[in-house]
């Protein structure tokens, strides 16, 4: 479940269901969620790509039982009550957005101009649906894309019949929905003013799918070839694209770094540029 899963009149509302990860369940309170997790030296993280949303839950081994008890809960049954969504989710979505770099604008308007909608839409709500995803608008979206055939489980250091029995706490409804194909729409350029001395561009083209594993593979050898930014934190970049971008005059104030998404039915391969706006 992801953003290419929205339709118009619900965008940005797997944003706000990232958002509400950790309020209330069916089966548990929001403070009993989240202290029984800490007490046992717990975590969950909550991330999101346009095709998947990844609920993470970290726990020393002897803890581990007793998490999963509260953190399956929130995966399956989030009961996305009235006052909890309306005082939490829209300032966390808010925060959110307002932390974005230039670089995360740039991918966002890429993806935009690309796809136009389904994996066009963002990963961010746009600001005039802040305050609008009603706890009936999110139950909706939850039980259409969290179903059985769309879930997953992955255990790291945890045995076979642990990872069994935490796959049976969960109770997913059996019925879901399908999103359409994206097709990918060239000669498009979209731009944001978003202030500062540097200027970010990102360019790509239509590139293999996911499916179709020889391709996406080789996409993947040739992003690390053209070079995906410095090795270190203030290091300078690496490979072919970071050397064309040394030979050109004032090339030193600017970096790049190629850029490859391969999703279920599309992909993008091109790069990104960062310079001093003159």
């Amino acid at each position: 479940a992801g953003p290419r899963n929205e339709t118009h009149d619900n965008l940005g509302v797997n944003h706000a269901i990232r958002a509400a990860a950790g309020l209330a369940s069916d089966k548990h309170s929001s403070l009993a969620t989240v202290r029984s997790i800490q007490q046992v030296g717990g975590k969950v993280d909550v991330v999101g790509s346009r095709e998947f949303t990844l609920f993470s839950a970290q726990a020393p081994r002897n803890g581990i039982n007793e998490v999963m008890e509260y953190f399956t809960a929130m995966v399956d049954s989030p009961s996305f009550k009235p006052w909890e969504v309306a005082e939490f989710c829209s300032d966390r979505m808010e925060m959110e957005i307002g932390g974005l770099s230039p670089a995360d604008i740039a991918n966002e308007l890429l993806h935009k101009a690309a796809f136009r909608e389904g994996l066009g839409n963002s990963l961010y709500s746009p600001h005039h649906m802040l305050g609008k995803h009603k706890p009936a608008m999110l139950k909706d979206f939850h039980n259409k894309n969290y179903t059985p055939d769309n879930t997953v489980l992955i255990g790291l250091d945890v045995s076979h019949d642990q990872a069994v029995k935490f796959g049976e706490l969960l109770s997913l409804p059996k019925s879901g929905s399908s999103s359409l194909p994206s097709k990918f729409s060239g000669s498009a350029d979209l731009r944001q003013e978003t202030g500062g001395s540097h200027a970010v561009l990102a360019i790509a083209g239509s590139a293999a799918s996911a499916a179709n594993v020889k391709e996406a593979v080789a996409n993947r050898l040739l992003q690390q070839v053209l070079g995906v930014g410095p090795r270190v934190k203030r290091g300078n970049g690496q490979g072919q694209l970071q050397k064309a971008l040394g030979k050109v005059s004032g090339g030193s104030d600017a970096s790049v770094a190629a850029i490859n998404y391969s999703y279920s039915d599309s992909g993008l391969f091109g790069a990104f540029i960062i310079s001093e706006t003159q």
